[in-house]
C-alpha cells in the first residue's frame, strides 16, 4: 500500500516537472516576443494546463493589469425565487426582517441580498408622510424581567358586513410576546377586567400594566381589579403616545400583517386568524431588538438565566 503511493507521489511530480519543462522552453523562445504575443503564449499555457495562471504571468513578466479579468457571474435564480416566494406570503416585510428568516447563513449574505432585491424590484412602498417638530421624548422604563410591565392598547377594525370591532392587545415589554388578541363589539373597563384576570390566571401576576386614558382603561371596575391583585396601573400622558411605545408598535406591525392582507366575516373568523398571526409573531417571526431572535426562544433562554 506504501509502495504504491510512493509511485503516485512520482508521477505526480514527474507530470509537473514535464509541463514546467514544457513551459520553460516556450518561455525561453517567447523572451524577445512583443507583449500581446506574449499574452497569446499565456493562454496557450493556461489552456494547456503547464502551470499555474499566476506562475504564467511570472514568468512571461506579464502583471495583471495587463490581462482582461474574468468576472464571476453567480446564479442568483434560487435567491431570487426564495424571495419571490416570501414576499409572496408576506408582503408587508422588508428587506432585513427576510434576510434573517429565510437567507442569513443559508443562500446568501446581507450585501448580495441587498443588491439582489433592489435590483429586482422588490423594495416595500413607502408614502412620504409630512415632518413635524417633535418635542424631546422620554425612553420608555426598561422591563428586567417577565411579568415586570405589560402594555395593553384597543384597536378598531370592521367586518365584512361593515360593523365595528375593537380587540384588546396585552404585550410583555420585557419579552416583546403578546399575551393576548381578543375582539368584541363591546368594551368597558369591566369587559377588561374580566379578560385580563383569565390572562392573569395561566400567565401569571404583573408588577404592572401600562395603558393610555381611554375610558375602558380609567374605570373604576378596572382600578378595584388591579387593586385586588396588587397590580399598579400607569397610565400615559393625553395625546403622549410614544410612552406606551412598545404596544404602538405592535399595533402597527398587526395592522401592516393582520388587518392589510385579510377581511373578516365574524368575530370567530377574526380571533382564528389572530390566533394564528399570535403564535407566528412569538415563535417564527425574529425580532429586531431582541438580537433577531423570536419573543419565544429570547424568554425561553431568560428563563433559564
Amino acid at each position: 500500500m506504501e509502495a504504491n503511493i510512493e509511485l503516485e507521489q512520482l508521477r505526480r511530480e514527474a507530470t509537473r516537472f514535464e509541463g514546467e519543462r514544457r513551459a520553460w522552453q516556450l518561455l525561453i523562445r517567447a523572451i524577445h516576443l512583443p507583449l500581446y504575443r506574449r499574452i497569446q503564449l499565456l493562454g496557450q499555457l493556461q489552456s494547456a494546463n503547464l502551470v499555474s495562471a499566476h506562475r504564467a504571468k511570472r514568468m512571461l513578466c506579464i502583471s495583471n493589469t495587463m490581462t482582461p479579468q474574468v468576472k464571476y457571474e453567480r446564479d442568483n435564480t434560487v435567491v431570487l425565487r426564495a424571495m419571490k416566494e416570501y414576499l409572496a406570503s408576506n408582503p408587508s416585510h422588508g428587506l432585513i426582517l427576510m434576510y434573517h428568516r429565510i437567507l442569513k447563513g443559508k443562500l446568501c449574505g446581507e450585501t448580495r441580498a441587498q443588491k439582489l432585491y433592489i435590483e429586482a424590484g422588490l423594495q416595500l412602498y413607502r408614502r412620504n408622510s409630512k415632518r413635524t417638530e417633535r418635542s424631546k421624548r422620554r425612553h420608555l422604563d426598561t422591563a428586567l424581567h417577565e411579568n415586570a410591565t405589560w402594555s395593553m392598547d384597543f384597536m378598531h377594525f370592521r367586518l365584512t358586513n361593515n360593523a365595528a370591532a375593537r380587540t384588546l392587545n396585552v404585550l410583555d415589554d420585557f419579552s416583546r410576546e403578546c399575551l393576548l388578541i381578543k375582539g368584541g363589539f363591546g368594551t368597558s373597563s369591566l369587559l377588561v377586567a374580566e379578560q385580563l384576570n383569565e390572562l392573569v390566571a395561566r400567565r401569571g401576576v404583573p408588577a404592572q400594566i401600562r395603558c393610555d386614558n381611554g375610558p375602558e382603561f380609567t374605570g373604576k371596575a378596572l382600578a378595584a381589579w388591579a387593586s385586588s391583585k396588587g397590580i399598579a396601573i400607569k397610565h400615559t400622558a393625553p395625546f403622549k403616545f410614544y410612552q406606551n411605545g412598545y404596544i404602538e408598535r405592535f399595533n402597527l406591525t398587526m395592522r401592516s400583517d393582520l388587518f392589510r392582507w385579510n377581511k373578516f366575516s365574524s368575530l370567530e373568523h377574526f380571533h382564528q386568524v389572530a390566533e394564528d398571526f399570535r403564535y407566528e409573531y412569538n415563535h417564527i417571526r425574529p425580532h429586531q431588538s431582541l438580537g433577531w431572535v423570536t419573543p419565544a426562544a429570547f424568554a425561553a433562554v431568560n428563563r433559564l438565566h
